[in-house]
């Protein structure tokens, strides 16, 4: 009960749409917060979303310093939505690539979401009603 007490205060909850050598990030915590982070590097290939993995997951976790001040003692529920590359839905190492980036770059949980995209409500519903 305590640590979870803890870890509301430490957190931080972000929609985090994976474009082509791109982020959009949308603060849940924050309404109205939402900024694109390119990449210098592209992470992207011209098969896969995510085909360099650590280019990806130094943005990420750069992206998401930037989107809270720079504190480092944050950790965050990121709803991870793949907008690009992604028809027919993703495979399951596609699916693990994102949760590891996620992890990766301070999650402590996160959501892969597949689906059509999601306002600041919506998907702050879902973190209530995971589906």
């Amino acid at each position: 009960m305590l640590l979870a007490a803890i870890r509301r205060w430490f957190s931080e909850d972000y929609y985090v749409q994976i474009h082509e050598n791109h982020y959009v990030i949308n603060s849940l915590d924050k309404p109205g917060v939402s900024r694109r982070f390119p990449a210098t590097d592209a992470f992207s290939t011209s098969r896969l979303l995510v085909g360099h993995f650590i280019v990806a997951e130094t943005l990420l976790r750069a992206s998401l310093r930037q989107m809270n001040g720079g504190s480092r003692l944050k950790s965050y529920r990121l709803i991870m939505h793949p907008r690009d590359k992604a028809e027919g839905g993703l495979c399951e190492v596609e699916t693990r690539v994102l949760l590891d980036l996620a992890f990766g770059a301070g999650a402590h949980d996160a959501i892969i979401w597949e689906k059509e995209p999601l306002s600041a409500t919506q998907a702050k519903a879902l973190w209530d009603n995971p589906q």
